[in-house]
Protein backbone atom coordinates (compact mmCIF):
# COMPACT_ATOMS: atom_id res chain seq x y z
CA UNK A 1 0.00 0.00 0.00
CA UNK A 2 1.07 3.59 -0.63
CA UNK A 3 1.62 6.29 2.01
CA UNK A 4 1.77 9.98 1.07
CA UNK A 5 3.20 12.44 3.61
CA UNK A 6 2.56 16.19 3.14
CA UNK A 7 3.84 19.19 5.12
CA UNK A 8 2.24 22.00 3.07
CA UNK A 9 -0.85 22.79 1.03
CA UNK A 10 1.26 22.92 -2.14
CA UNK A 11 2.60 19.44 -1.43
CA UNK A 12 -0.96 18.24 -0.83
CA UNK A 13 -2.15 19.65 -4.14
CA UNK A 14 0.67 17.83 -5.94
CA UNK A 15 0.00 14.61 -4.04
CA UNK A 16 -3.64 14.73 -5.18
CA UNK A 17 -2.56 15.31 -8.80
CA UNK A 18 -0.19 12.32 -8.64
CA UNK A 19 -2.85 10.13 -7.06
CA UNK A 20 -5.63 10.93 -9.57
CA UNK A 21 -3.36 10.57 -12.61
CA UNK A 22 -0.35 8.29 -12.12
CA UNK A 23 -1.85 6.22 -9.29
CA UNK A 24 -5.58 6.37 -10.01
CA UNK A 25 -6.04 2.60 -9.58
CA UNK A 26 -3.81 2.29 -6.50
CA UNK A 27 -4.82 2.38 -2.83
CA UNK A 28 -3.08 5.10 -0.84
CA UNK A 29 -3.26 6.67 2.61
CA UNK A 30 -2.51 10.34 3.28
CA UNK A 31 -0.49 11.65 6.22
CA UNK A 32 -0.77 15.37 7.00
CA UNK A 33 1.80 16.86 9.38
CA UNK A 34 1.35 19.78 11.77
CA UNK A 35 3.81 21.94 9.82
CA UNK A 36 0.58 23.34 8.31
CA UNK A 37 -2.90 23.70 9.78
CA UNK A 38 -4.88 21.28 7.59
CA UNK A 39 -7.97 21.18 9.86
CA UNK A 40 -10.43 22.67 7.37
CA UNK A 41 -9.22 20.40 4.55
CA UNK A 42 -9.56 17.08 6.35
CA UNK A 43 -13.38 16.67 6.05
CA UNK A 44 -13.48 17.24 2.26
CA UNK A 45 -10.38 15.06 1.82
CA UNK A 46 -12.05 12.23 3.72
CA UNK A 47 -15.33 12.66 1.84
CA UNK A 48 -13.63 12.79 -1.57
CA UNK A 49 -12.46 9.17 -1.31
CA UNK A 50 -9.22 9.97 -3.15
CA UNK A 51 -7.27 8.44 -0.26
CA UNK A 52 -8.28 5.38 1.73
CA UNK A 53 -7.44 7.02 5.06
CA UNK A 54 -6.43 10.56 6.03
CA UNK A 55 -4.18 10.63 9.11
CA UNK A 56 -2.61 13.37 11.21
CA UNK A 57 1.07 13.49 12.12
CA UNK A 58 2.24 15.72 14.98
CA UNK A 59 5.91 15.87 14.11
CA UNK A 60 6.98 19.52 13.97
CA UNK A 61 8.33 19.70 17.52
CA UNK A 62 10.41 16.53 17.10
CA UNK A 63 11.49 17.57 13.60
CA UNK A 64 12.83 20.89 14.95
CA UNK A 65 14.41 19.24 17.99
CA UNK A 66 16.38 16.80 15.86
CA UNK A 67 18.78 19.51 14.70
CA UNK A 68 19.55 20.56 18.29
CA UNK A 69 21.17 17.20 19.04
CA UNK A 70 24.85 16.41 18.63
CA UNK A 71 26.03 14.35 15.68
CA UNK A 72 26.50 11.33 17.93
CA UNK A 73 22.96 11.71 19.33
CA UNK A 74 21.50 11.98 15.82
CA UNK A 75 23.42 8.87 14.82
CA UNK A 76 21.89 6.96 17.73
CA UNK A 77 18.38 8.26 16.95
CA UNK A 78 18.71 7.01 13.36
CA UNK A 79 19.56 3.50 14.63
CA UNK A 80 16.51 3.42 16.89
CA UNK A 81 13.96 5.64 15.10
CA UNK A 82 10.84 3.94 16.47
CA UNK A 83 11.53 5.69 19.80
CA UNK A 84 11.54 9.06 18.05
CA UNK A 85 8.83 9.04 15.40
CA UNK A 86 5.08 8.50 15.79
CA UNK A 87 4.69 4.76 15.19
CA UNK A 88 0.88 4.85 15.48
CA UNK A 89 0.58 6.21 11.93
CA UNK A 90 2.60 3.29 10.57
CA UNK A 91 -0.09 0.75 11.38
CA UNK A 92 -0.29 -0.79 7.90
CA UNK A 93 2.12 -2.57 5.59
CA UNK A 94 3.34 0.25 3.36
CA UNK A 95 5.33 -0.67 0.25
CA UNK A 96 5.61 2.84 -1.26
CA UNK A 97 6.42 6.08 0.60
CA UNK A 98 5.78 9.38 -1.22
CA UNK A 99 7.43 12.48 0.27
CA UNK A 100 8.03 15.91 -1.20
CA UNK A 101 11.38 16.55 0.42
CA UNK A 102 13.69 14.16 2.21
CA UNK A 103 13.55 15.91 5.58
CA UNK A 104 15.28 14.31 8.54
CA UNK A 105 11.96 13.30 10.10
CA UNK A 106 10.78 11.75 6.81
CA UNK A 107 13.98 9.69 6.66
CA UNK A 108 13.50 8.61 10.27
CA UNK A 109 9.95 7.53 9.37
CA UNK A 110 11.38 5.48 6.51
CA UNK A 111 13.85 3.78 8.86
CA UNK A 112 11.07 3.15 11.39
CA UNK A 113 9.19 1.30 8.65
CA UNK A 114 12.31 -0.75 7.95
CA UNK A 115 12.56 -1.57 11.67
CA UNK A 116 8.96 -2.82 11.50
CA UNK A 117 9.93 -5.23 8.73
CA UNK A 118 8.73 -3.13 5.80
CA UNK A 119 10.89 -2.41 2.77
CA UNK A 120 9.19 0.62 1.20
CA UNK A 121 10.35 2.25 -2.00
CA UNK A 122 10.65 6.04 -1.70
CA UNK A 123 9.19 8.40 -4.29
CA UNK A 124 10.19 12.08 -4.06
CA UNK A 125 7.80 14.57 -5.62
CA UNK A 126 7.52 18.23 -6.60
CA UNK A 127 7.91 20.86 -3.88
CA UNK A 128 8.87 23.95 -5.82
CA UNK A 129 12.32 25.23 -6.69
CA UNK A 130 14.16 23.31 -3.97
CA UNK A 131 13.19 20.03 -5.62
CA UNK A 132 14.79 21.11 -8.89
CA UNK A 133 18.19 22.01 -7.42
CA UNK A 134 18.48 19.37 -4.72
CA UNK A 135 21.39 17.08 -3.97
CA UNK A 136 19.83 14.19 -2.05
CA UNK A 137 23.12 12.36 -1.57
CA UNK A 138 24.82 15.44 -0.08
CA UNK A 139 21.88 16.07 2.25
CA UNK A 140 22.05 12.46 3.47
CA UNK A 141 25.76 12.90 4.18
CA UNK A 142 25.01 16.00 6.28
CA UNK A 143 22.01 14.82 8.32
CA UNK A 144 24.02 13.01 11.00
CA UNK A 145 22.31 9.66 10.44
CA UNK A 146 24.07 6.32 10.25
CA UNK A 147 22.65 5.33 6.87
CA UNK A 148 25.26 2.59 6.36
CA UNK A 149 23.82 0.84 9.45
CA UNK A 150 20.86 -0.21 7.29
CA UNK A 151 23.04 -1.75 4.53
CA UNK A 152 20.81 -2.56 1.51
CA UNK A 153 17.88 -0.76 3.15
CA UNK A 154 19.63 2.61 3.44
CA UNK A 155 17.47 5.51 2.29
CA UNK A 156 19.43 6.72 -0.75
CA UNK A 157 19.49 3.23 -2.31
CA UNK A 158 15.73 2.83 -2.05
CA UNK A 159 14.59 5.99 -3.80
CA UNK A 160 12.58 4.78 -6.77
CA UNK A 161 12.19 8.09 -8.62
CA UNK A 162 11.78 11.85 -8.44
CA UNK A 163 8.50 13.23 -9.84
CA UNK A 164 8.49 16.76 -11.29
CA UNK A 165 6.13 18.75 -13.50
CA UNK A 166 9.05 19.60 -15.79
CA UNK A 167 12.01 17.20 -15.47
CA UNK A 168 13.98 19.18 -18.08
CA UNK A 169 14.38 21.99 -15.52
CA UNK A 170 16.17 19.79 -12.97
CA UNK A 171 19.67 21.09 -12.29
CA UNK A 172 20.54 19.17 -9.13
CA UNK A 173 23.30 16.64 -8.88
CA UNK A 174 23.03 13.47 -10.97
CA UNK A 175 20.83 11.01 -9.14
CA UNK A 176 20.99 7.20 -9.10
CA UNK A 177 17.25 7.10 -9.88
CA UNK A 178 15.07 8.36 -12.74
CA UNK A 179 13.30 11.72 -12.90
CA UNK A 180 9.76 11.35 -14.25
CA UNK A 181 7.01 13.78 -15.22
CA UNK A 182 3.88 14.64 -13.25
CA UNK A 183 1.09 15.35 -15.77
CA UNK A 184 0.17 19.04 -15.83
CA UNK A 185 -3.20 19.77 -14.25
CA UNK A 186 -5.89 19.85 -16.93
CA UNK A 187 -7.55 23.14 -16.03
CA UNK A 188 -9.97 22.80 -18.98
CA UNK A 189 -11.39 19.55 -17.59
CA UNK A 190 -14.41 20.28 -15.37
CA UNK A 191 -14.14 17.00 -13.46
CA UNK A 192 -10.52 17.72 -12.55
CA UNK A 193 -11.34 21.27 -11.46
CA UNK A 194 -14.28 19.99 -9.40
CA UNK A 195 -11.94 17.69 -7.44
CA UNK A 196 -9.63 20.55 -6.47
CA UNK A 197 -12.51 22.97 -5.78
CA UNK A 198 -14.23 20.43 -3.52
CA UNK A 199 -11.13 20.07 -1.37
CA UNK A 200 -9.64 23.56 -1.41
CA UNK A 201 -12.50 25.89 -2.39
CA UNK A 202 -12.19 28.78 -4.85
CA UNK A 203 -10.58 32.22 -4.86
CA UNK A 204 -10.47 35.19 -7.22
CA UNK A 205 -7.53 37.30 -8.31
CA UNK A 206 -7.35 40.75 -6.70
CA UNK A 207 -8.40 43.76 -8.76
CA UNK A 208 -4.93 45.32 -8.62
CA UNK A 209 -2.82 44.88 -11.76
CA UNK A 210 0.51 44.40 -9.96
CA UNK A 211 1.03 41.58 -7.42
CA UNK A 212 4.22 41.19 -5.39
CA UNK A 213 4.85 37.65 -4.12
CA UNK A 214 6.70 37.90 -0.82
CA UNK A 215 9.18 35.19 0.20
CA UNK A 216 10.16 33.96 3.65
CA UNK A 217 13.35 36.02 4.03
CA UNK A 218 11.98 37.82 7.11
CA UNK A 219 10.93 34.61 8.90
CA UNK A 220 14.25 32.98 7.96
CA UNK A 221 16.09 36.03 9.37
CA UNK A 222 17.87 36.66 6.06
CA UNK A 223 18.90 40.30 5.59
CA UNK A 224 17.36 41.52 2.36
CA UNK A 225 16.30 44.60 0.41
CA UNK A 226 12.93 43.19 -0.69
CA UNK A 227 10.97 45.91 1.14
CA UNK A 228 13.09 48.63 -0.48
CA UNK A 229 12.46 47.06 -3.89
CA UNK A 230 8.70 47.01 -3.26
CA UNK A 231 8.70 50.67 -2.24
CA UNK A 232 10.59 51.60 -5.40
CA UNK A 233 8.24 49.56 -7.61
CA UNK A 234 5.27 51.34 -5.99
CA UNK A 235 6.76 54.68 -7.03
CA UNK A 236 6.82 53.43 -10.62
CA UNK A 237 3.42 51.69 -10.92
CA UNK A 238 1.42 53.43 -8.17
CA UNK A 239 0.76 52.02 -4.72
CA UNK A 240 -3.01 51.87 -5.34
CA UNK A 241 -2.37 49.57 -8.32
CA UNK A 242 -0.28 47.15 -6.26
CA UNK A 243 -1.06 44.40 -3.73
CA UNK A 244 1.24 42.12 -1.70
CA UNK A 245 0.74 38.37 -1.42
CA UNK A 246 2.29 37.66 1.98
CA UNK A 247 4.32 34.51 2.50
CA UNK A 248 2.51 32.08 4.84
CA UNK A 249 5.55 31.71 7.12
CA UNK A 250 6.00 35.44 7.70
CA UNK A 251 3.89 36.31 10.74
CA UNK A 252 4.66 40.04 10.52
CA UNK A 253 3.00 42.20 7.87
CA UNK A 254 5.87 44.56 7.07
CA UNK A 255 3.99 46.31 4.26
CA UNK A 256 0.86 47.48 6.07
CA UNK A 257 2.54 50.44 7.78
CA UNK A 258 3.60 51.71 4.34
CA UNK A 259 -0.02 51.73 3.15
CA UNK A 260 0.09 48.62 0.95
CA UNK A 261 -2.92 46.40 0.50
CA UNK A 262 -2.21 42.73 1.20
CA UNK A 263 -3.87 39.45 0.24
CA UNK A 264 -5.22 37.54 3.22
CA UNK A 265 -3.94 34.06 4.04
CA UNK A 266 -6.48 31.37 3.16
CA UNK A 267 -6.48 27.59 2.80
CA UNK A 268 -7.07 28.05 -0.93
CA UNK A 269 -3.70 27.56 -2.62
CA UNK A 270 -2.44 30.27 -4.94
CA UNK A 271 -2.35 27.58 -7.62
CA UNK A 272 -6.13 27.11 -7.45
CA UNK A 273 -6.57 30.78 -8.33
CA UNK A 274 -4.16 30.33 -11.24
CA UNK A 275 -6.13 27.28 -12.37
CA UNK A 276 -9.37 29.27 -12.50
CA UNK A 277 -8.22 32.67 -13.77
CA UNK A 278 -6.46 34.18 -16.76
CA UNK A 279 -3.49 35.95 -15.22
CA UNK A 280 -2.10 37.54 -18.38
CA UNK A 281 -3.66 40.91 -17.54
CA UNK A 282 -1.67 40.97 -14.27
CA UNK A 283 2.05 41.50 -13.68
CA UNK A 284 3.71 39.45 -10.94
CA UNK A 285 6.79 40.75 -9.13
CA UNK A 286 8.97 38.52 -6.98
CA UNK A 287 12.58 38.06 -5.97
CA UNK A 288 12.78 34.38 -6.87
CA UNK A 289 9.55 32.69 -5.72
CA UNK A 290 8.64 29.56 -7.65
CA UNK A 291 4.98 30.50 -7.04
CA UNK A 292 5.43 33.14 -9.72
CA UNK A 293 5.99 30.55 -12.46
CA UNK A 294 3.54 27.81 -11.40
CA UNK A 295 0.96 29.08 -13.90
CA UNK A 296 3.25 27.84 -16.67
CA UNK A 297 4.82 24.96 -14.75
CA UNK A 298 1.63 23.27 -13.54
CA UNK A 299 -1.02 24.43 -16.03
CA UNK A 300 0.97 25.53 -19.11
CA UNK A 301 -0.81 28.90 -18.91
CA UNK A 302 0.88 32.16 -19.88
CA UNK A 303 1.80 34.86 -17.35
CA UNK A 304 3.86 38.04 -16.93
CA UNK A 305 6.55 37.65 -14.27
CA UNK A 306 9.26 40.13 -13.31
CA UNK A 307 11.91 38.38 -11.20
CA UNK A 308 14.13 40.68 -9.17
CA UNK A 309 16.86 38.33 -7.95
CA UNK A 310 19.44 40.21 -10.03
CA UNK A 311 18.62 43.35 -8.01
CA UNK A 312 18.50 41.50 -4.66
CA UNK A 313 21.22 42.07 -2.06
CA UNK A 314 20.38 39.22 0.33
CA UNK A 315 21.72 35.67 0.14
CA UNK A 316 19.43 32.68 0.60
CA UNK A 317 20.57 29.06 0.76
CA UNK A 318 18.89 28.52 -2.61
CA UNK A 319 20.62 31.49 -4.21
CA UNK A 320 23.87 30.23 -2.76
CA UNK A 321 23.25 26.88 -4.45
CA UNK A 322 25.41 26.53 -7.56
CA UNK A 323 22.43 25.05 -9.41
CA UNK A 324 20.14 28.04 -8.75
CA UNK A 325 21.34 30.14 -11.69
CA UNK A 326 21.22 27.20 -14.07
CA UNK A 327 17.66 26.41 -12.96
CA UNK A 328 16.58 29.97 -13.74
CA UNK A 329 18.40 29.93 -17.07
CA UNK A 330 16.53 26.77 -18.04
CA UNK A 331 13.22 28.19 -16.81
CA UNK A 332 13.72 31.32 -18.91
CA UNK A 333 14.58 29.28 -21.99
CA UNK A 334 11.70 26.84 -21.51
CA UNK A 335 8.92 29.25 -20.52
CA UNK A 336 9.90 32.00 -22.97
CA UNK A 337 9.96 29.72 -26.03
CA UNK A 338 6.60 30.66 -27.54
CA UNK A 339 5.87 33.86 -25.62
CA UNK A 340 7.89 36.04 -23.26
CA UNK A 341 6.62 35.04 -19.81
CA UNK A 342 9.55 35.82 -17.47
CA UNK A 343 11.70 38.96 -17.27
CA UNK A 344 14.80 39.45 -15.10
CA UNK A 345 15.86 43.12 -15.04
CA UNK A 346 19.21 44.35 -13.75
CA UNK A 347 17.91 47.85 -12.96
CA UNK A 348 14.77 49.93 -12.44
CA UNK A 349 15.29 51.62 -15.80
CA UNK A 350 15.26 48.24 -17.49
CA UNK A 351 12.17 47.35 -15.44
CA UNK A 352 10.34 50.42 -16.76
CA UNK A 353 11.04 49.34 -20.34
CA UNK A 354 9.84 45.82 -19.54
CA UNK A 355 6.55 47.14 -18.14
CA UNK A 356 5.98 49.16 -21.33
CA UNK A 357 6.67 46.07 -23.43
CA UNK A 358 4.29 43.87 -21.41
CA UNK A 359 1.53 46.46 -21.77
CA UNK A 360 2.01 46.43 -25.54
CA UNK A 361 1.85 42.63 -25.68
CA UNK A 362 -1.27 42.63 -23.50
CA UNK A 363 -3.03 45.07 -25.85
CA UNK A 364 -2.25 42.85 -28.83
CA UNK A 365 -3.47 39.72 -27.00
CA UNK A 366 -6.70 41.43 -25.95
CA UNK A 367 -7.38 42.39 -29.58
CA UNK A 368 -6.71 38.91 -30.97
Amino acid sequence: MILFRCDSVYQLMNAIQIKITLLKDEEADLLLSDHTNFDSLIPPLQESGIFEEVKRLYSKKKADEYWTYSKEERKNISKDPQKYVDMDVLDKEYTEFYISFETAYAKLMYYAMVKKGMHPKVHLFEDGMATYVCDVKKRCMEDGMDHAFYKEDQFIDNIERLLLYDPALFTGEKMPFPIEKIPTIDYKNKEVKDVFHYIFGEAKLPKQKFIFLEEAFFDDKIPSNDLELVLRIAEIVGKDQMIIKLHPRNKVNRFQEYGFQTMQHTQVPWEITLMDEDITDKILFTISSNASITSKLIFEKNMNVVMLYRMFTGKTWLMGNANFSLYHERSLKEFNKDRKNIYCPYSFNEMKEILKYIEGVSKIERMS
